[in-house]
């Protein structure tokens, strides 16, 4: 029997794509561009980039606008309705049986659909997530990602787009997603179906953190048809057009590159700002995007690609209320061609965080082949960075120096952070300063935990202002399920 084989590789994240001599492009403003780019590309991408980023505040304003209609004046996003959750008084309703004590802001919950068999063959336009927040029901926003009986995700917008792939029930393979945050206090089941009419079947599920005591719950709802009220939040945005990614939250901006005859989105991040609803001053503080991964065959033989050297356009995708999910491919280079490995790049997005998974997909041993596989991911800082020194410079915090390393431009020397030599499932640091902060957590599986070696390499000069790469190194292949992923927060 054929089998595909998995072989480790990393997440790709969403950070900053920039050539040399950056300028601010008349039509934006918050990325930068240089000239040669800007020629690149037709005029009409511009307009599409003009548009978006700028309906990036009015969709800050709209979400504003209707998380105040359903919480009440001064709740304008979930970071608002988390620090009343947190410093407000315990809930005293009547209809409370046991008071909500999870504290969990950026946190996405993911449910599997065998968890849910009470709802299989459900179709997914009946069904509705409830919470008792605030002293009310409340439909709170949530996504069920498609997957068929062989596990191939249905994503239904994009070039290869596969919408015909699901059936709009709901199925044991599907997946439910949703924001813990949003999650209530424990209610009786009857109060639901009391208070929303036509509710036919209702799932207490309940979300806790043990090592804290922490819980909170929230309630999957079936109704007898589709008019049942929506969620009017929708908590996340993918613009194709722009390759753009906005929140109440956050900006990402992927650079789009000409595809055979039309421009397309791709993974290649160029523009990552911070919303001023959480402390951030939507200004782009990056500079590029870095990613080496070196090949080394058996004959002596090593192939050596950067981002400049893969095709990193997006394949199709999912757009919902809660997460956007992309995945892109590119065939990895071989001597000769032969055997190529498929690397698959899955993103999830969701309001606070990025979560960017690859594997490179091979149809037999890669060890046949390949001696070993390096890959090394990493960014350097815009030059704006260095105006916030001395005052306020931004800084990396390491679980090993919380004060941080400042980024100055000053460090020409390589030095390793933090190395997986105790075996740690996981690293993490955090770049922090005047235009906000962004955690980035590094994890890996048992196999890749032993077996690997993996570091947090940082330099800081004139030319890689800031510039922090994770570097991951196997030469093991015998589980070939092993994987790593990194998370921005």
């Amino acid at each position: 029997m054929n089998r595909t084989q998995l072989i480790p590789a990393l997440l790709l994240a969403l950070t900053i794509m920039i050539g040399s001599a950056p300028v601010c492009l008349a039509v934006t403003g918050i990325s930068t561009w240089t000239q040669e780019e800007i020629k690149a590309l037709p005029e009409d991408y511009w307009s599409a980039l003009k548009r978006d980023e700028g309906d990036w505040t009015r969709y800050c304003q709209n979400s504003s606008k209707a998380f105040s209609q359903i919480y009440g004046n001064g709740v304008g996003n979930s970071y608002d309705l988390f620090l009343e959750e947190q410093t407000g008084a315990a809930a005293k309703s009547p209809q409370v049986m046991q008071a909500k004590t999870l504290k969990r802001l950026t946190d996405v919950v993911c449910i599997p659909g065998k968890s849910l068999k009470a709802f299989s063959g459900v179709p997914l336009n009946r069904l509705r997530l409830v919470a008792f927040k605030e002293g009310a029901l409340r439909i709170i926003p949530f996504d069920i990602l498609e997957f068929t009986a062989l596990g191939r995700v249905v994503l239904p917008s994009g070039p290869e787009a596969n919408p015909r792939d699901g059936d709009r029930t709901l199925s044991d393979n599907d997946r439910l997603f949703f924001m813990a945050v949003d999650a209530g206090h424990k209610v009786d089941k009857r109060i639901i179906s009391e208070h929303l009419a036509g509710a036919k079947n209702i799932l207490e599920i309940e979300l806790s953190y043990r090592q804290d005591g922490e819980k909170g719950w929230i309630y999957l709802t079936a109704f007898g048809d589709d008019t049942a009220e929506t969620s009017p939040l929708d908590y996340i945005v993918f613009h194709a057009r722009s390759s753009m990614i906005q929140t109440p939250f956050m900006l990402i901006q992927t650079k789009a590159r000409k595809h055979k005859q039309s421009v397309v989105p791709t993974l290649d991040v160029c523009t990552w700002a911070i919303s001023p609803s959480i402390g951030g001053l939507s200004q782009d503080i990056h500079n590029q995007f870095n990613i080496n991964m070196i090949m080394s065959y058996r004959g002596g033989i090593t192939k050596n690609e950067t981002q400049d050297d893969i095709d990193l356009h997006m394949r199709a995708w999912y757009d919902g209320a809660v997460i956007s999910f992309i995945r892109v491919t590119w065939k990895v280079g071989t001597p000769l061609g032969i055997g190529a490995p498929v690397a698959f790049a899955d993103v999830l997005a969701s309001p606070f965080s990025l979560f960017d998974q690859n594997f490179l997909n091979t149809p037999f041993d890669p060890s046949i082949i390949i001696k070993n596989f390096t890959l090394t991911l990493g960014e350097d800082m815009h030059t704006s960075v260095l105006n916030a020194a001395p005052v306020s410079p931004y800084r990396i915090l390491t679980e090993k120096d919380r004060k941080g390393v400042i980024i100055d431009g000053k460090s020409p020397g390589t030095t390793v952070l933090l190395d997986n030599r105790v075996k740690t499932h996981d690293l993490w640091h955090v770049l922090t300063g005047p235009a906000g902060s962004m955690c980035m957590i590094s994890g890996m599986n048992d196999f890749c935990t032993q077996n690997a070696a993996f570091r947090l390499e940082w330099s800081d000069t004139p030319a890689k202002i800031g510039y922090y790469r994770y570097s991951l190194g196997l030469d093991n292949f015998i589980n070939r399920q092993e994987h790593m992923y990194l998370e921005w927060n």
